[in-house]
């Protein structure tokens, strides 16, 4: 063989060991890359999108649970409302950020349960925001009390007016009906409620005939005039007193079914809607453990791929380092043996 020819080949060789000791190199590299690739990509925001989703979710509850309060105005009720509205929004895109992201088979079917489960949740919640937003008066439980304790206070006013004429005394009761409770109350309270404001309204013609009749009635028994206050008393004031409770039972059975909507919904978030919250948060975590375990399985691999390429690439190196020793002395001694003769 020619020297210029064993000199290629030579050169040949060593340029195929540098090609093998960089393949190996890349080899292990780029594994590694596929390996932190899947975990900085994949992997940490699964986790993250889905811890999201777990907060939000807790924070639906607990929005909800405040709905549910009683004492709420119907402003803090509708801001409460408007937040859980943005708190969807926020849950949404976290979900779809999620889902966008490449899935093994075992999440895939973890996460079309979480679908199903979170599907039938949205289902009881929206049946529990239905039943609290009929609510529209404020701090309701007190209106009723409210309106109990002012149908109570007519009753005896009533009674205490027809004792007086029982003992034909004066009556010495509120005669002025802008002073009395209910005057008062009707005076500083408002309402969003335009059902409840018009039953309201109904109040004030035999409010103020009532308080009247309680004037005449004074007047007739300065004049000794019994038998007449008697009969205004059976004729006119126990007909008005009547008329009146009929509005405290309608304004009343609005405050009632305010009070009926806030425990039926309450029935709901106690009940089916605590049942189906549990079980989408339990999947939740097994598809956030899910992906945790497959992080440190990742990282286990890329680790053990990092080893082996180093270990590779210390291997091809020590022997492409021998074998170009060997051909550098087997191309030298066939180079000088010739030399030496032609000498």
């Amino acid at each position: 063989m020619k020297i210029f020819a064993k000199l290629i080949a030579g050169f040949a060789a060593v340029a195929l060991l540098c090609i093998a000791v960089g393949t190996a190199g890349w080899l292990g590299l780029n594994s590694v890359d596929q390996s932190l690739m899947d975990v900085s990509k994949t992997r940490l925001p699964a986790v993250q999108y889905l811890g999201n989703m777990d907060s939000t979710m807790n924070a639906v509850i607990s929005a909800e649970r405040t709905l549910l309060l009683p004492s709420l105005t119907y402003r803090e009720r509708t801001e409460e409302i408007d937040n859980l509205k943005k708190l969807w929004q926020n849950f949404d895109s976290e979900l779809n950020s999620y889902l966008a992201l490449p899935k093994n088979a075992e999440e895939t079917s973890l996460t079309n349960r979480f679908k199903q489960q979170l599907e039938q949740w949205k289902s009881e919640h929206g049946k529990l925001l239905a039943l609290v937003q009929r609510v529209e008066l404020d701090d309701v439980q007190h209106v009723e009390a409210s309106l109990v304790a002012r149908k109570l206070d007519h009753v005896k006013w009533v009674a205490a007016l027809d004792q007086a004429i029982a003992n034909r005394r004066h009556f010495d009761r509120q005669l002025d009906p802008t002073l009395c409770g209910l005057g008062k109350w009707l005076s500083t309270f408002s309402s969003e409620d335009d059902e409840f404001n018009a039953v309201l309204a109904k109040f004030e013609p035999p409010h103020q005939k009532l308080h009247g009749l309680g004037q005449k009635i004074n007047e007739l028994m300065a004049e000794n005039n019994v038998n007449g206050a008697k009969k205004l008393f059976s004729h006119e004031v126990e007909p008005t007193l009547q008329n009146m409770e009929s509005i405290f039972t309608e304004a009343q059975e609005i405050a009632a079914n305010d009070i009926k909507s806030l425990r039926a919904a309450a029935a709901i978030a106690f009940g089916t809607e605590r049942e189906t919250f549990a079980a989408a948060m339990q999947t939740i975590d097994e598809l956030i453990a899910l992906n945790n375990q497959l992080t440190g399985e990742v990282s286990q691999t890329a680790e053990a791929d990092a080893d082996a390429s180093k270990l590779t690439a210390l291997i091809m190196t020590l022997l492409a380092a021998v074998l170009a020793m060997a051909l550098g002395f087997f191309l030298s001694r066939s180079i000088v043996e010739p030399l030496k003769k032609v000498m």
